[in-house]
């Protein structure tokens, strides 16, 4: 298996032999693989220690606690300072300013907003973390006015971890599951 965060297996997938259900995942390598891949190996190597699972387990913990805390200055304990986000939805996008200011305009639209864990798994200095989180929208939200209704949206996150902090996040939210949502930003 290879150690390569981002785009760890397919930057393509196609049909194989024509069978429908049957796919082949191929991997392409270009130069912008090649620069994440060896920024990732030195970000790795600068790490003092190897942590174990059970203390990468803790960092999630203290993740989830953050988001439930609802102090975006609080970032700076969890997430480490060249820290690099990778979201298409842009929460977890960017450096860690861009984080805290997300957090920010999160923590004052969703004043309830409340995080759970459904699932971690650790191995090596990474983790995997399913998520619910639940939430009214009680203030703005990407232009949006608050509207009082309560929302439920969950996703997985990626995290490789270094010296007991976030380095970096590979986030994504359930879009396609919005499909028979009934909360606000759906209706």
């Amino acid at each position: 298996m290879s150690p390569y965060p981002a785009r760890w297996f397919a930057s393509r997938i196609s049909s194989t032999a024509g069978k429908e259900g049957i796919y082949e995942i191929e991997r392409t390598v270009n130069s912008e693989d090649r620069k994440e891949n060896a920024r990732f190996l030195q970000a790795q190597q600068k790490g003092n220690h190897t942590m174990s699972a059970a203390e990468n387990r803790e960092v999630v913990r203290r993740e989830v606690a953050f988001w439930n805390g609802q102090d975006a200055e609080a970032v700076g304990e969890v997430y480490a300072e060249d820290y690099v986000g990778h979201d298409p939805a842009g929460t977890h996008a960017g450096s860690l300013d861009q984080l805290k200011q997300s957090a920010a305009a999160l923590f004052a639209a969703f004043s309830d907003f409340h995080l759970t864990a459904d699932a971690v798994i650790v191995e090596g200095d990474m983790a995997v973390k399913r998520w619910t989180a639940r939430a009214t929208h009680t203030g703005q939200w990407m232009g949006i006015p608050a509207t009082g209704k309560a929302t439920v949206t969950t996703g997985n996150n990626i995290f490789r971890i270094v010296d007991g902090k976030i380095a970096e996040c590979w986030a994504q939210m359930d879009a396609l599951g919005r499909s028979n949502c009934r909360c606000f930003l759906c209706q």
